[in-house]
């Protein structure tokens, strides 16, 4: 498995997840639960939520989430 992204908030992490899972690509995220025990900051490996995915998956999930990821492309493109 290979570490592609850790989102800001729990609403950023249903919509990776929510890109993922349309694409039937398997993830794993580490302390989906647990981080969310705790508001506020994510901190480190604390309560940080991050997506993992197999390594065969890496690239076509993170050209799926590269608007997600980098949302300053989307800007870039409007002008």
């Amino acid at each position: 498995m290979i570490k592609i992204y850790s989102p800001r908030d729990d609403g950023e992490l249903a919509i990776a997840k929510s890109i993922l899972d349309s694409e039937d690509i398997k993830y794993y995220v580490k302390n989906d639960h647990f981080g969310s025990l705790y508001a506020g900051t994510a901190i480190g490996y604390f309560n940080e939520k991050t997506i993992y995915v197999p390594e065969e998956f890496a690239e076509k999930a993170l050209d799926l989430l590269d608007l997600l990821i980098n949302p300053e492309k989307n800007t870039d493109q409007e002008k």
